[in-house]
């Protein structure tokens, strides 16, 4: 019939009950029409087995024509909604450069492209901005692009006119003006923002220089002039005399008795680089070696000297020459030998790593190692995907979360489905739990009823009839964490696998399911975790119940559980000695490819070769272009292939130029910049003076680098200097350091004033909701512990007899919790007691001037307890009487008189002991001062202190407190007549202490009714430490195994 299979039913079959007759669908079809055939209706989704294959991949079933007739069209639909495939499960993308999402919205609001590595749906966050020609990018954020000034055509047009070629050497956008006009080739030099006045070199350049050195003696070339062609000269050696010679071999001769003037005896020293000296040419046989400055050492006669090199210290065509300080890197030379020459290298300062022979280091820093707190204060990981580049560290979300973000915390998206207490909710009712965004709070839990309609429930079980079957037998389904599916109207049911697992349905039995954890989303599961490696994922083992075992492989086949592999095979381990036998460097930039690594030269040099070795060079410009550019002045160096060449030239069209130092210059009579005062004006300014065009009235003073700004015209240019963006000594990013300080410590720079003239005021400030700000340092963030009252009263509680508070609260580190102190105030002294109070003393003979006081009698002081609680004791010593007085000195304390007078007296005072009177005054005796004891006649005592029973500075009684008796021990003092040997004594004598509690050893079972708690039970007592109480326990005997703290 039409619109799917009908029967026809008569509900009432009596004779007057006509016309009731009715047309009603078989099932599936639902539908039915009293006297006349029925419309039917069929939701292919409520056919269980099409409901469950979408079902196991997470996704929802969605028929779009329930017509009887329209069947076939069912399909399975993402939970977002971004993708469907009919009759199967969908391929889920989340594409988040689409238009409207949110990297399409913050890369286009920059102008930047957009880029979704990776478009699963659980793949949230990983979206790029990318520059317009690729020039930079950032995972999460706009991109910091590159600015090539020689992109626009009218600045090339300036270095093409002059037939030189435009090169910017800087293009970060905080750069500006870096472009330059460079010289082609055989002519070197460049200049900055304008065309460079280009030198040939003709000892370089032609056969000048083989002229020279075939020359008898050999001879130097030299080309004085390197304006002008046709000007080079041979140099006569050291100690030969003889003009130069001009485009020829000079004539040089030595003195007739110069024994230097012999080719073998000047050979012998030149072949360790040294010179020949005849100190008397009318002695024979005096000849020396001596050693060529900067080289130090004594000369030698008639043989190479001993000479010492220290390329880090000295001044020489091949020493370091502020190189590398100029790059902040620290300067080694490993062989100070002065025939081991350009062995020197730079090298990192920490936390950077990295060394180059030669020249500056190329520093690489893990960002990571200084900004991991960043992304660990929100519970996630870092790590730097570009170690050469600074800015680059990334937080990344912990599995199951997925999300990650640069230079801050990421926001992570959580399947809130894979929370044991959420999902559980579902799994408990033997229901599916349903994420359908990855927020928060929208989980939902799903089943189907015995009318075959599926039901949700959000944030809660799904209420569902589930017919007679289930009600009796679903715990076969939910005993094994499946769902029980009613069918036949409730009467039969089957058991169905609750995603992440898959399986077909198993009527009236438990179904096989099976759960891949590569591909299906759980706690347990990989997630991104090897495709963000760019690796293979394999789950070895597909039973529910076989978790955490999935891997990740390398291409090359490593392979590793639970976490991404290490893929990189180094070729240079088999290839590096090829690149170290010439001082280079070998690389291997993927350590997944074969064949790619390469030999490169060391820094500053310039070079590299694919599997090979390099042919290197070396502008020496980069390292010392410095002293021309702070001159105005611009570098050249006419040949990278030689050593300490460069050369400092006057900015065109000015004139002039010096080798190693800042050229004296000349300007044409038209040159406005000619005129002392208009130069002058922007010298003073420490800008450079340019006059474009020699018309009158069009010179301009131009910004010096790292300072950057608009041309002034007749005056002063509109420098600013960013010490938050640019890189120089003073900035956040120092020079030859890994990057901004602020941005690896996560937080936020701001330099307060451009001024170039106020410099080092940049300052780092926390990020919110942190507070903190630091000048020219990372900020300490957080809060200030002792800012909580309950701390603050720890410390503030402790006071003197008077009152007075004798610690404050201190957090020495507001960005770390649990280090606040309490700290001793003046007068009181004493160490910082963590979280604690600390013991504080105070020597009121000292303090509160008991000394001053009593030394004014000609007494001595003493304060016998110096705790706080002890304040006011102190007292003066009358040494004569032994008399003493709280707080003041002692009246009448005179002069001993009778038989102690004189020396009786002077020798016990020299014994730091009082003389006293003995035998009606006929004999005299020294007698110990107090708390010690003691007495001789006629002579100074022996005397004896008890420390142990005693109150004194050395004592083991302090006030109230007593050290060995307030740890329960006991005290010996085994030599009375020494001080500070008293010891504190464990009760079971297994221990002891000089002038100390001992640390005493406790067995808990010797206690009867310790151990009689298990040997009662049959088991035995033991006490794993011995020096903590309350660890005591009982264990079983063997064969029997087990163990309980404090009991059976």
């Amino acid at each position: 019939m039409e619109g799917g299979d009908q029967a026809c039913v008569d509900p009432n079959k009596a004779v007057d009950a006509l016309g009731d007759w009715a047309c009603e669908c078989v099932a599936p079809g639902v539908g039915r029409q009293v006297g006349g055939a029925a419309m039917c209706a069929f939701d292919e989704c409520n056919v269980m087995e099409h409901a469950a294959v979408c079902a196991s991949a997470g996704q929802v079933c969605r028929d779009p024509g329930q017509s009887a007739d329209e069947t076939g069209d069912w399909e399975c639909v993402c939970l977002d909604g971004a993708g469907a495939r009919q009759g199967a499960p969908a391929a889920c993308e989340l594409d988040e450069c689409a238009p409207g999402n949110d990297g399409y919205v913050v890369c286009a609001s920059e102008e930047q492209d957009c880029a979704d590595s990776n478009t699963a749906v659980q793949s949230k966050k990983d979206w790029e901005c990318v520059c317009p020609g690729g020039g930079g990018r950032a995972r999460g954020a706009p991109a910091v692009c590159d600015v090539d000034e020689c992109a626009d055509a009218a600045t090339a047009k300036i270095c093409t006119d002059a037939g030189q070629t435009c090169i910017d050497l800087d293009k970060s956008p905080g750069a500006p003006r870096t472009w330059q006009c460079q010289c082609t080739s055989p002519a070197t030099g460049y200049a900055v923002g304008a065309p460079a006045a280009c030198l040939v070199d003709e000892c370089i350049t032609s056969a000048a220089a083989d002229a020279c050195a075939a020359a008898s003696p050999p001879q130097q070339c030299q080309d004085p002039d390197q304006d002008a062609a046709g000007n080079w000269v041979c140099v006569c050696p050291r100690g030969a005399t003889g003009a130069d010679g001009q485009q020829a071999a000079a004539v040089c001769t030595f003195g007739e008795t110069d024994e230097c003037g012999s080719d073998a005896f000047r050979a012998v020293c030149a072949a360790e680089g040294q010179d020949c000296v005849d100190p008397n040419p009318d002695v024979g046989g005096d000849w020396v070696c001596a050693c060529r400055p900067p080289a130090k050492g004594a000369s030698k006669t008639q043989a190479p000297a001993s000479c010492v090199l220290n390329e880090c210290t000295g001044a020489c065509p091949t020493c370091e020459n502020d190189v590398c300080m100029m790059h902040e890197q620290a300067c080694e030379d490993p062989s100070e030998s002065s025939s081991d020459v350009g062995d020197w290298m730079c090298v990192c300062a920490a936390p950077a790593e990295g060394s180059k022979t030669g020249g500056p280091a190329e520093c690489t820093v893990d960002e990571c190692i200084a900004a991991a707190r960043v992304c660990a204060s929100q519970g996630q990981t870092c790590f730097d995907p570009d170690q050469s580049r600074d800015g680059t560290f990334t937080c990344q979300c912990v599995p199951p979360a997925v999300g990650s973000a640069v230079r801050q915390p990421a926001e992570c998206a959580v399947d809130e489905c894979q929370d044991p207490e959420r999902g559980g909710v579902c799994r408990a009712a033997g229901q599916a739990c349903v994420d359908p965004t990855g927020g928060s709070d929208d989980w939902m839990c799903t089943c189907v009823g015995a009318d075959g309609q599926t039901v949700t429930e959000v944030m809660g079980a799904a209420a569902c009839e589930a017919g007679e079957w289930c009600n009796t037998h679903g715990a076969t389904c939910t005993a094994k964490g499946q769902q029980c599916i009613p069918t036949d109207g409730g009467a039969s049911g089957a058991c169905r696998c609750l995603p992440p697992q898959v399986g077909a349905d198993a009527p009236g039995t438990a179904a096989a399911c099976t759960l891949d954890e590569c591909t299906a989303p759980c706690e347990t599961c990989a997630g991104t975790t090897c495709s963000a490696a760019d690796q293979e994922c394999s789950d070895p083992n597909h039973a529910p119940d076989a978790l955490s075992d999935w891997t990740c492989a390398c291409a090359t086949g490593a392979a590793r559980q639970g976490a991404p592999a290490s893929c990189a095979t180094n070729e240079c381990v088999a290839e590096g000695a090829r690149c170290r036998v010439e001082e280079q460097a070998c690389v291997d930039p993927d350590g997944t490819v074969t064949g790619d690594w390469y030999c490169e030269c060391p820094a500053p040099k310039t070079g590299k070769a694919v599997a090979g070795v390099a042919e290197c060079e070396l502008d020496e410009c980069v390292v010392a272009g410095g002293v021309c550019s702070s001159h105005a002045q611009t570098c050249v160096d006419p040949d990278k292939k030689a050593d300490n060449d460069w050369t400092c030239l006057c900015v065109a069209p000015a004139r002039g130029k010096a080798t190693g130092g800042a050229a004296e210059c000349s300007y044409d009579d038209d040159d406005e910049c000619g005129d002392e005062g208009v130069r002058k004006q922007c010298a003073d300014l420490g800008q450079a003076c340019v006059d474009p065009s020699g018309a009158a009235g069009d010179w301009t003073c131009l910004c010096v680098p790292p300072q950057a700004g608009p041309a002034g015209a007749q005056g002063r240019a509109s420098c600013t200097l960013d010490e938050c963006r640019a890189v120089c000594a003073t900035c956040a990013h120092r020079t030859g350091q890994p990057g901004n300080v602020c941005d690896l410590a996560g937080q936020r720079c701001v330099d307060p004033s451009t001024d170039p003239a106020v410099k080092a005021d940049w300052m780092c400030q926390c990020a919110s909701p942190k507070v903190g700000t630091a000048l020219g340092a990372p900020a300490a963030c957080g809060q200030d512990e002792c800012d909580v009252a309950a701390n603050r009263a720890v410390c503030e509680a402790q006071v003197d007899k008077q009152g007075q508070a004798t610690q404050v609260c201190l957090d020495p580190d507001a960005s770390a919790e649990g280090d606040w102190a309490c700290q001793c105030v003046a007068p009181y002294a004493g160490a910082p007691a963590q979280k604690a109070a600390a013991k504080c003393t105070i020597d009121e003979c000292v303090a509160d001037g008991g000394a001053a006081a009593c030394a004014a009698e000609g007494q001595a002081c003493t304060d016998p307890a110096q705790a706080a609680a002890s304040r006011g004791d102190w007292f003066c010593v009358c040494s004569y009487t032994q008399q003493t007085q709280v707080g003041a000195p002692v009246s009448g304390c005179r002069p001993m008189a009778g038989a102690c007078a004189g020396q009786p007296h002077e020798t016990c005072r020299a014994a730091g002991q009082t003389c006293v009177e003995k035998r009606e005054g006929t004999a005299w005796a020294c007698a110990c001062l107090a708390p010690s004891a003691g007495e001789a006649i006629g002579a100074a005592a022996a005397c004896e202190l008890n420390e142990c029973a005693a109150q004194c500075p050395t004592c083991a009684q302090q006030g109230a407190s007593h050290t060995c008796a307030d740890a329960g021990q006991a005290c010996e003092d085994p030599d009375t007549t020494q001080l500070g040997d008293w010891a504190c004594v464990c009760a079971s004598g297994d221990a002891r202490a000089t002038a100390a509690a001992a640390a005493c050893t406790v067995d808990e079972c010797a206690d009867s009714a310790v151990d009689g708690a298990c040997t009662a039970a049959g088991q035995t007592c033991q006490d794993p430490s011995h020096m903590e109480t309350g660890d005591w326990t009982c264990v079983c005997a063997p064969p029997l195994s087990g163990a309980a703290v404090r009991g059976p």
